[in-house]
């Protein structure tokens, strides 16, 4: 038996609305266990029998894309990882005038998504390269008017990535 955090993109947001309880409900339906959600934004950790994330990630959509009739985009990740990776985040994150966070991609994306958000050379935000995710240090204030953000935006990446910021993240694992 695994443990597991989830991350759904897009809910509770632009009138997709999910109550946490629902969610519960619907990861039970499939198998999951342990499920309990933080917060309304869709993070979720959970244990499963299933050790392969690939095809943990692809039953959780399908099972929400069902009941909540839209397309589910869900980022799976065993526990440990996810400790991994905020181990990992490159930035002091103590400045209080910044914001911290962390970009979860679809494999292939977040070389191309860092390339281009290194060349916008901004002042603003900085972003770093992680394995499989970036890492994003953001002005307060400005988080959805930055340039990465624009550029999180673009067709080629909107619907291939969620973040959540470091604080976030850090609950999950308590």
């Amino acid at each position: 038996m695994g443990k597991y955090v989830s991350l759904l993109r897009g809910i509770n947001v632009g009138g997709r609305n999910i109550k946490m309880k629902d969610l519960q409900d619907c990861y039970a339906s499939i198998g999951i266990t342990d499920v309990k959600t933080y917060l309304q934004s869709g993070n979720v950790t959970f244990n499963a029998a299933e050790t392969d994330e690939t095809l943990i990630t692809k039953k959780l959509e399908l099972a929400v894309s069902d009941r909540f009739n839209y397309p589910a985009k869900i980022f799976v990740l065993v526990e440990y990882k996810l400790k991994q990776i905020i181990e990992n985040y490159p930035f002091d994150s103590t400045d209080n005038m910044y914001q911290y966070y962390v970009i979860f991609t679809r494999k292939g994306i977040a070389k191309n998504l860092y390339n281009q958000g290194e060349s916008l050379k901004s002042e603003l935000d900085k972003i770093a390269l992680g394995e499989g995710v970036l890492y994003w240090k953001v002005l307060k204030g400005i988080t959805v008017d930055s340039p990465f953000s624009k550029l999180l935006v673009k067709c080629e990446f909107k619907d291939f990535h969620t973040n959540r910021n470091l604080k976030t993240l850090s609950k999950l694992l308590s």
